[in-house]
């Protein structure tokens, strides 16, 4: 079980980070592609995405396999963004990375969409990303 943030928590955390990307002279404009997508000086994609700390102490994400595939073609200056809970534990992964993780990890049949689904854990103050694997 997640302990969620209410969703204007988690919309405050998520304008605090893009309030800071701004502050590094970036413009940002929503992309029309998913609704975590931003482009950064319109040629600079990066996909902000969410997860609450659950009660087995991890982070559990959600990538829509055909939202990242259509970004992928679309822009290959492509950041993924993963957000742990607040804006100080925030993990930025080029699209070159991601494309190595994500290779050849199943995504979930989830309802309407296919996910893929990162976890990141902390144990002895380091950081692990993993991906749940679906056989």
């Amino acid at each position: 079980m997640t302990n969620r943030k209410a969703q204007s928590e988690i919309n405050n955390v998520k304008n605090e980070i893009l309030s800071n990307i701004k502050k590094l002279g970036f413009t940002i404009e929503k992309s029309d592609l998913g609704k975590s997508i931003y482009l950064l000086n319109g040629n600079i994609m990066i996909d902000l995405i969410y997860a609450s700390l659950n009660s087995r102490n991890e982070y559990f994400f959600g990538i829509e396999e055909e939202q990242f595939i259509n970004a992928y073609n679309t822009n290959r200056n492509y950041f993924q963004i993963f957000v742990c809970d607040n804006v100080d534990q925030i993990f930025v992964i080029p699209l070159a990375f991601m494309i190595e993780i994500l290779k050849d990890a199943k995504s979930n049949d989830h309802v309407a969409f296919h996910q893929w689904k990162p976890i990141i854990r902390q144990r002895n103050g380091a950081f692990y990303y993993t991906i749940k694997w679906y056989l």
